[in-house]
């Protein structure tokens, strides 16, 4: 393979610009995992026994793993001569992938308990509707709740662009060095 070339437009050292951006997007899901572990724990306070508190039991689960899971992560080659990352933060990368991948759709399943409003209901067509209800405050916090999974899940997937750049290699050991020592 040969060496990535800098265009103009970009950083002078690659290595270092995608471990700089995984380290973005990996604060960016602790902190989407943040804001779903409070919203999961008012759910989990709110809800009576129903599927929906057991979806917000999993999501208080997932979001607590990931605020652990930010201290396995790193936003350095793993040496002077390889410019992936080392492997405790990719395997961290792997359980936040199918932890987020598995909270956010069950809050949107589970969105209701009453079936007043339902996300997704398998039953019926799929229909746009706008009217005027109002939508109870847990659902709302439901809702946000799942949203800020998907927030969690796409830093996730972007981060695995990243990962995967770095997997691939051919960077110049001047820039591998450079961003490890960085």
């Amino acid at each position: 393979m040969t060496p990535q070339t800098v265009a103009p437009n970009k950083p002078g050292n690659p290595v270092a610009h995608y471990h700089e951006r995984r380290f973005a997007l990996g604060f960016g899901t602790w902190l989407s995992g943040i804001l779903v572990l409070g919203l999961a724990a008012a759910i989990v306070a709110k809800a009576r026994p129903s599927p929906l508190r057991f979806a917000a039991s999993y999501n208080v689960a997932a979001a607590t793993l990931q605020f652990i899971l930010i201290f396995f992560g790193s936003s350095k080659p793993a040496s002077e001569t390889d410019p992936r990352p080392p492997q405790r933060a990719t395997a961290a990368l792997v359980v936040s992938t199918l932890i987020w991948a598995a909270a956010f759709p069950v809050m949107f399943v589970f969105a209701s308990d009453d079936e007043a409003f339902q996300v997704l209901d398998l039953k019926k067509r799929g229909v746009l509707d706008l009217g005027l209800s109002v939508v109870s405050g847990l659902e709302n916090i439901t809702l946000a709740c799942g949203a800020f999974g998907v927030s969690a899940f796409l830093c996730v997937l972007v981060q695995w662009y990243y990962t995967i750049r770095l997997y691939q290699g051919g960077f110049e050991r001047e820039h591998v060095r450079a961003a490890y020592h960085d």
